[in-house]
C-alpha cells in the first residue's frame, strides 16, 4: 500500500479501530461459551479466512492461539500439538482433511469451522494475490512469463507445475483436498458468500444466520440478537493486508469465454458439488 493511499485511509482505519474496540468490550456482556474445547479454523486459501478469524477474535472468551504456517503440509502430529495447547482458544490454517488430521481433531475434542468460497472467485483472488505479492512462490514466474489477467488465470485453473515449492494443483484437485470437512461431524462448513453480509454484496439475513450457526457449533448456544449484530459489524472490513475487493460476483466481470471453457474442462462437476450451480451447464 502506498504512503498516500495509507494517509487517505487513516480516518477510516481509526474509526474502524475504535468501533472494533468498543464491540470487543460490549460482547463480554452477552457471550458465554460452554466448555473450552479448542477450535480449528481451516479455510481454502483466498476464500475469506479473515471473515471467520475476525468473528472468532471478537467472540469472548475465545482467544487466538496460533497460525499453522505449513498449511497443506501440516501433519497430524503437528495439528495435535497445536490443539493440545489451545484449550479455550483457536488455531488457524489452510488445513486439508486427511485421516491423520481428522484423528488429531477427534482426539483433541476440537470444534472445526471450515470456510469455502465460489471456486471462480478463488481463481480471481489468487491471480491478483500472486501478482501483487513478491514473496509468493509463483510471483516471479507470473511476472516474467505471463501477460494479462486471462493468461494468468488459466494456469491457476488448470494447475501450475514448476518443480518443488512452485506447484499449484488444478482447481478441482485443490478444492477436493478440503472436501472431507463438509461431512466431518466436528466441523461446520460456512461460506464466504453467506458470511460476507451486505457490505460485501451479500445478504444480512444469511450473514446473521451463519453467525448464529457458527456460535452454536462452538458452544455458545443461542446468542442475543444484539450480539449477532455486533459480530456482523466486525466480520467484514477493507483494511486487511491482502484485501482487494471482496465483492460477490466479481468473477463475472473477469472470466472470459476462454476461462469459462478452461474451468468447465478442468472442473466440470465442482460447482454443482459445492452448491454454486445447479448442474454442469452454466
Amino acid at each position: 500500500m502506498s504512503l498516500a493511499r495509507g494517509a487517505r485511509n487513516l480516518p477510516g482505519r481509526t474509526a474502524a479501530f475504535l468501533h472494533r474496540r468498543a464491540v470487543r468490550l460490549l460482547l463480554h456482556l452477552w457471550l458465554r461459551r460452554l466448555g473450552d474445547a479448542p477450535v480449528l479454523l481451516t479455510a481454502i486459501p483466498k476464500c475469506g479466512t479473515h471473515l471467520v478469524r475476525d468473528l472468532l477474535r471478537f467472540a469472548p472468551p475465545l482467544r487466538f492461539a496460533a497460525e499453522l504456517p505449513r498449511n497443506e503440509q501440516t501433519s497430524g502430529e503437528e495439528l495435535a500439538d497445536a490443539l493440545a495447547g489451545a484449550r479455550g482458544r483457536f488455531v488457524v490454517g489452510h488445513i486439508p482433511h486427511t485421516p491423520a488430521i481428522a484423528a488429531a481433531v477427534g482426539a483433541a475434542g476440537a470444534r472445526v469451522v471450515h470456510m469455502v468460497r465460489d471456486p471462480r472467485a478463488y481463481v480471481v483472488s489468487l491471480v491478483h494475490h500472486i501478482r501483487r505479492f513478491p514473496n509468493h512462490a509463483l510471483h516471479s514466474y507470473f511476472r516474467d512469463h505471463v501477460r494479462g489477467f486471462e493468461e494468468a488465470a488459466e494456469p491457476v485453473i488448470r494447475g501450475v507445475h514448476l518443480g518443488p515449492g512452485r506447484f499449484l494443483p488444478d482447481v478441482a484437485t485443490f478444492f477436493a483436498l478440503y472436501q472431507g470437512w463438509r461431512s466431518c461431524p466436528s466441523a461446520y462448513t460456512t461460506s464466504y458468500e453467506a458470511l460476507v453480509g451486505p457490505r460485501g454484496g451479500g445478504s444480512r439475513t444469511a450473514q446473521h444466520h451463519e453467525i448464529r450457526a457458527i456460535a452454536s457449533h462452538l458452544g455458545y448456544g443461542r446468542i442475543p440478537e444484539v450480539a449477532v449484530g455486533l459480530l456482523a459489524s466486525v466480520v467484514y472490513h477493507r483494511y486487511g493486508p491482502t484485501f482487494r475487493r471482496g465483492v460477490l460476483g466479481d468473477w463475472r466481470q473477469q472470466f472470459t469465454p476462454r476461462l469459462l471453457r478452461a474451468f468447465q474442462e478442468t472442473a466440470p462437476t465442482l460447482l454443482a458439488s459445492l452448491g454454486y450451480e445447479a448442474g454442469e451447464n452454466w
